[in-house]
């Protein structure tokens, strides 16, 4: 279970193995990615496009199919290596 995040980290609760009691960990982390939902928002694409920038969209921003990480990263790979 998530707690928190702060200037020590990533905050959880969990248990480590099956039936034991949950324990309090903090990662310790820089940088903290959250995905969450799964309604495609391309408003942003929307306004580049317009302004005239070349925009690629990939991921669950060009199809929501789940939780899929790795559709996600296979399409900025497949992108990187185009560009």
């Amino acid at each position: 279970t998530y707690l928190k995040i702060d200037d020590s980290g990533l905050h959880v609760r969990v248990a480590l193995k099956k039936g034991e009691e949950p324990k309090d960990i903090v990662f310790e982390v820089d940088n903290v990615i959250v995905a969450a939902g799964q309604e495609p928002r391309r408003e942003l694409e929307t306004s580049l496009s317009k302004a005239g920038f070349e925009v690629h969209v990939i991921g669950g921003a060009k199809a929501t199919l789940g939780l899929d990480a790795k559709t996600a990263i296979s399409d900025g790979a497949e992108l990187a290596a185009k560009l």
